[in-house]
């Protein structure tokens, strides 16, 4: 297997605010036309977390799916590395709400299910999130699953997860091509809603609607 030595991200955030109380925050899927954005939380136990685990451990986008599958497997399978929660946000929550503010709710959902409980929290990105309890502190961090491991690690999970959804879902709904293109637009996704029309997993709002001419 072929590694991707990082380069940049490390502990610098999780050792300021005292390691193990510190939660990763990332997202998943949050462009694609199709399936849920998977909002992933993690918290790594850096005494225990293996150094040559960590020179690997980046940002999902740059990593090649059997690294990423790596990564995640050996994380999950053991508890001593830290712990996890997952929360899927499905079209149905991305339509009533808008899809920041339902990704917002699912980060939420995912620190809250987290044992124990987080005291900070390390977002990717611009923003935090508005309704969290104060009792959890957030620091949002540009392209921080370049620069956290944390962040890092939970772009992964949420990524593996997410890609094992879409191509589970990819068996029952063959013509749009999630196996390949996990739900983001694509010509063969696009050909496919103008011959079929979208299903229940579609997020239909204004990129499908423009797709399909769809006034309301």
């Amino acid at each position: 297997m072929e590694f991707f030595i990082n380069k940049t991200a490390t502990f610098h955030f999780e050792e300021q605010l005292g390691y193990y109380g510190v939660a990763g925050l990332d997202e998943a899927g949050y462009g694609a036309w199709a399936g849920p954005v998977a909002v992933c939380a993690v918290i790594i136990n850096a005494q225990l977390f293996p150094k040559e685990l960590a020179e690997i451990v980046y940002d999902s986008k740059h990593l090649k799916a059997d690294l990423r599958t790596f990564i995640h497997d050996a994380f999950t399978a053991n508890p001593d590395y830290g712990v996890f929660s997952v929360e899927m946000v499905w079209p149905k929550e991305i339509e009533e709400r808008n899809v920041l503010q339902a990704t917002l709710c699912g980060m939420e959902r995912a620190l809250l299910k987290l044992t124990p409980r987080p005291s900070y929290a390390l977002i990717d990105g611009p923003r935090p999130i508005p309704f969290l309890a104060k009792e959890i502190v957030q620091h949002t961090i540009i392209k921080g699953d370049q620069k956290s491991y944390s962040i890092a690690m939970a772009s992964i999970i949420a990524k593996v997860k997410r890609d094992t959804l879409m191509n589970a879902l990819h068996q029952h709904y063959p013509c749009y091509g999630w196996d390949t293109n996990k739900g983001y637009g694509t010509r063969k996704h696009e050909a496919a809603l103008k011959a079929v029309g979208p299903c229940e997993y579609h997020r239909k709002g204004y990129k499908i609607k423009g797709l399909l001419n769809i006034e309301k």
